[in-house]
């Protein structure tokens, strides 16, 4: 396709031709598209200059198109229609949508959200598939590469060319077998710190919140074991006397099974806060903000969830 013959034209002049032709008459062109006489004249000497032909010719019935008029008026329809369709935004139908969503995270986040986003998919969009990707870090490069629709996040900061929006927020337990010692009772300050622990390494961090919060209190922490992940980390603590801290909705989802007991971390740490991100490429797409909306309603019934 050469752009040249159609660079610096007015191609609004092609909805004023569609009137004209369409009506036989500059006054009926022109309240058909609600501006005044004068301006539509203005318009069909600009169309007959543009296409070098008069288009439009007056004759005893009015006016008549000419042979080239007769010629565009066949091909109008169809470049009008697929200008529309290039303008207008697809229909969104999430009972007829089908293929995958895709949402990336570490298990501590999925883990928790993941039942209630597809609970409520196989309701509201029975044709699609959920895929859940394990992140390495907190890039949000798959993002840009379009491997994953959504990432849920707790951080990082977004840059250019991204969004977030805050999902929600939770504090962070201590988990322990039930038949081990330091189940008996509340946690002291003292105890907590005398505990071996097995500690969550995400993205190959060590060292992490609760170290540094226990430094300021000057004492430390033995951890005799960093694994990938909470699970993981749970097996190892409902097999031993390790401590392990995650958050609380998750350490609500291992217990279940009776093997493990819940017990408060004594002293303060700031909240982890959620949050859902996506690329700025996605933001106006009914879809994905329909996807978005499922997710954020989602992570709202589990935080209002008594805890």
């Amino acid at each position: 396709m050469d752009l040249k013959s159609i660079r610096g034209k007015d191609l609004n002049l092609l909805v004023s031709l569609k009137a004209l032709l369409d009506e036989r008459s500059v006054s009926g062109a022109a309240r058909r598209l609600g501006v005044s006489q004068p301006a539509m004249s203005r318009n069909l000497k600009q169309l007959r200059g543009l296409l070098g032909d008069q288009v439009l010719i007056r004759t005893p019935k009015g006016y008549e198109p000419t042979a080239h008029g007769r010629y565009i008026e066949h091909a109008l329809d169809r470049v009008l229609s697929e200008v529309a369709l290039i303008a207008e935004r697809p229909v969104f139908d999430r009972l007829e949508e089908t293929g995958e969503i895709r949402i990336g995270g570490f298990d501590s986040e999925l883990g928790v959200l993941l039942p209630e986003v597809v609970a409520t998919l196989r309701r509201e969009a029975p044709g699609v598939t959920v895929r859940a990707e394990s992140l390495h870090g907190h890039s949000l490069e798959p993002l840009e590469r379009g491997q994953i629709d959504v990432a849920v996040l707790a951080g990082p900061n977004v840059s250019m060319g991204y969004f977030r929006r805050k999902l929600m927020e939770e504090d962070r337990v201590c988990v322990l077998a039930r038949d081990s010692r330091a189940a008996l009772g509340q946690l002291t300050l003292d105890a907590f710190a005398e505990l071996d622990h097995v500690s969550i390494s995400v993205a190959g961090v060590r060292r992490s919140i609760i170290d540094d919060t226990l430094a300021r209190h000057s004492l430390g922490r033995r951890v005799v074991a960093h694994v990938p992940d909470f699970r993981l980390g749970a097996s190892l603590a409902e097999n031993s006397d390790l401590a392990l801290c995650i958050p609380r909705h998750m350490a609500l989802q291992i217990s279940r099974a009776g093997t493990l007991v819940i017990r408060e971390i004594p002293f303060e740490l700031p909240p982890i806060v959620i949050y859902q991100y996506w690329h700025e490429r996605q933001d106006k797409s009914a879809r994905h903000i329909w996807l978005r909306s499922i997710i954020q309603h989602s992570a709202a019934r589990l935080s209002s969830h008594t805890i």
